[in-house]
């Protein structure tokens, strides 16, 4: 009876809450690439980028990128997620790249396990975050606070949240250096 009622609760909520992440990943867009006008998701099929998926396949087992248009509909910027292991768990990310400068134009974390009151400060601590909205070349550099050389790409790391930080910062050179070709 236990089982059947799980079951029939995981079937009436599931649709919500994919509902709700689809609605989230799309302000997110909207977020991690500011003065979006509009954008298209294009998904990895046989390694050609499409705007539609071949018929019967599940959405999910495809990658993805957001690609944003401005007011004029000239190409503004393009998203990407990612998660990869943190300290605790994955850690998901999007962020958005401009295309012509090969600059970062911002970062979202959209989910996270990282330690209460430590890791989850990749998120909390709103001016860490501001970092990756301030166009810094890409690929990113973690530093210490205090110790940059001035370097376009430097981000400061987090004090007590270093792994968690330097993961972010992975995360996105990864994709970057995933979807560049």
């Amino acid at each position: 009876l236990a089982g059947l009622l799980l079951v029939l609760v995981n079937q009436h909520t599931k649709p919500l809450i994919d509902a709700y992440k689809a609605e989230q990943l799309k302000l997110a867009v909207y977020e991690v690439l500011p003065g979006t006008d509009r954008y298209d998701t294009y998904y990895l099929v046989d390694d050609t980028l499409s705007l539609s998926l071949p018929e019967g396949v599940k959405e999910s087992d495809y990658k993805r990128i957001y690609v944003s248009y401005n007011a004029d509909n000239q190409l503004h910027g393009v998203a990407m997620s990612r998660g990869e292991s943190g300290f605790q768990d994955i850690i998901m990310v999007i962020f958005g790249l401009s295309p012509d400068t090969g600059k970062l134009m911002g970062m979202k974390v959209l989910d996270s396990k990282e330690t209460p009151g430590l890791g989850d400060k990749i998120f909390k601590d709103l001016p860490w975050v501001a970092q990756f909205f301030n166009s810094p070349d890409t690929p990113l550099i973690p530093i210490k606070p205090g110790t940059g050389k001035g370097l376009p790409g430097e981000i400061d790391t987090i004090t007590g949240s270093t792994i968690s930080t330097k993961k972010v910062i992975e995360i996105i050179n990864n994709g970057i250096e995933e979807w560049k070709p």
